[in-house]
């Protein structure tokens, strides 16, 4: 198993879904795994140019040792590219699991000629939802065929650690005023992720004079611009550094709604899956595979893209309608049961069986 993310002491939840993964396959299905992977980041040419000389390098090294069935790729570029020599000289089936972003970043020369050989090559392609796969598709002419065995099966959510909880105590002890509603989003702060979209709609919500509280967990390069827009509210809304995925449980529980108004999103999934199976429905932004996870209506409400008044609408009336918003929490976690991490690692498992021929 090859990944250009996995965790470490110093970044425990740098690619923690990979080792999550890597655990249920072995613990519950008896797989043995070899990894070959690289906890360090990258950022400038040289940090990239170490970070995947090591990866390479362990690369040759597992494939002169030659002790496995089956070689997974996490990631097109430049694992997937790297993938091709074990495979193609130990002549063993390749698996290649596409993200999201590296899906349109692995476009650049000279990595698209050996993604999309790679890609060709693999007796399996996985990809977290039905919108990334028909994006791989297109951009690297690779056909969605019975034949070809595009799975989709994405990382999977922990549906025994994220679970309702004690919603009231836990606004308490975060300092949240219990009969207010609390508003979360939690991801990076890039354009992407709709959060200067988030930050307009919070202050045309407290224009409105709806009452709410709101936490944005997360950093990124547009941090400042939303501390800006949102500096005359005060402390009605916080800011939170990212924090530990076992904290995390508790920030999702002391929220009554989840909100993600995504303008693109590929690995959104994961955030908002945590956020259901915590009983907490979701407003997303209607991009990529959010509409996969999130059933208007159901589970949670989606909102077009790039449009603050039309979030803030959606909101409001979530807000202004506890019975309804209580409807969305009830049917939550039943949404997120289907995406277990164990339901999505039997998916990965049965690929390996499939591939060797057992």
């Amino acid at each position: 198993m090859l990944s250009n993310m996995y965790p470490s002491a110093a970044e425990p939840g740098y690619g923690s879904f990979i080792q999550r993964q890597e655990q249920e396959l072995t613990q519950r299905f008896g797989v043995r795994i070899e990894l070959v992977t690289t906890p360090r980041r990258g950022g400038g040419v040289l940090a990239n140019l170490a970070k995947y000389s090591s990866l390479l390098w362990q690369t040759l090294s597992a494939t002169m040792r030659g002790e496995y069935d089956v070689v997974h790729a996490h990631y097109l570029m430049p694992v997937a590219a790297f993938a091709l020599i074990p495979a193609a000289l130990r002549r063993r089936p390749l698996v290649i699991t596409a993200h999201g972003t590296d899906i349109f970043s692995g476009m650049a020369w000279p990595w698209r000629p050996l993604i999309a050989r790679a890609l060709r090559r693999a007796c399996r392609i996985i990809v977290v939802s039905n919108f990334l796969a028909d994006r791989l598709a297109e951009n690297y002419g690779i056909e969605r065929t019975r034949g070809r065995g595009f799975v989709i099966a994405n990382m999977g959510v922990n549906t025994e650690r994220f679970t309702p909880g004690d919603n009231t105590a836990l606004k308490r002890a975060a300092g949240l005023p219990v009969d207010v509603p609390h508003l979360l989003f939690v991801g990076n702060f890039v354009e992407q992720k709709g959060i200067v979209d988030l930050a307009a709609a919070l202050v045309e919500l407290a224009g409105r004079g709806v009452d709410f509280r709101a936490t944005l967990l997360g950093h990124g390069p547009l941090m400042p611009e939303v501390v800006a827009i949102v500096k005359p509210l005060g402390d009605t809304v916080r800011f939170r550094e990212v924090v530990s995925h076992e904290m995390l449980v508790d920030v999702f529980r002391s929220a009554d709604l989840f909100v993600l108004p995504s303008r693109r999103e590929g690995v959104g999934l994961l955030v908002c899956l945590e956020s259901l199976s915590c009983g907490v429905p979701v407003v997303a932004g209607r991009a990529g595979g959010l509409p996969e996870i999130v059933r208007e209506g159901e589970n949670g409400m989606l909102v077009e893209p790039q449009n603050p008044v039309g979030l803030a609408d959606t909101i409001q009336g979530l807000l202004e309608n506890p019975a309804r918003l209580a409807e969305l929490a009830c049917a939550a976690r039943d949404g997120a049961l289907p995406y277990s991490e164990s339901a999505q690692a039997e998916k990965v498992f049965h690929v390996y069986e499939e591939c060797v021929g057992r």
